[in-house]
């Protein structure tokens, strides 16, 4: 898997683990999307950074477009999450609803 480098950091958000270990904080960080260096047709990639309990997981997601990239960043961010909450308890405002999930589409106006 390639690795791109991480962008300027656009969003980020804290959240609290506890674990056998006792407690910790866990910081996800979405960098912003960027051209995937030397893609043929234009691609881009959006990196990522969880700081969690057993460390730092740096990632990058790659999309068509940068919006592409952006919600496959914080999908990625979500599933990365919830394997951290299996290991214990991972809430946000001292709730177990992580508050990424995104809304459904309107089919009727």
């Amino acid at each position: 898997m390639l690795k791109y480098p991480m962008t300027e950091i656009i969003a980020h958000r804290e959240y609290e683990f506890t674990g056998p270990e006792g407690h910790v904080s866990v910081v996800a960080s979405v960098g912003r999307p960027a051209l995937m260096p030397g893609a043929p047709y234009g691609d881009w990639y959006c990196p990522l950074r969880i700081a969690g309990p057993q460390g730092d997981t740096e990632r990058s997601v790659g999309g068509v477009d940068s919006v592409q990239a952006l919600l496959l960043a914080i999908s990625l961010v979500r599933v990365e999450l919830q394997l951290i909450a299996l290991q214990g308890s991972l809430t946000w405002h001292e709730q177990s609803d992580l508050g990424l999930t995104l809304g459904s589409d309107l089919t009727t106006v």
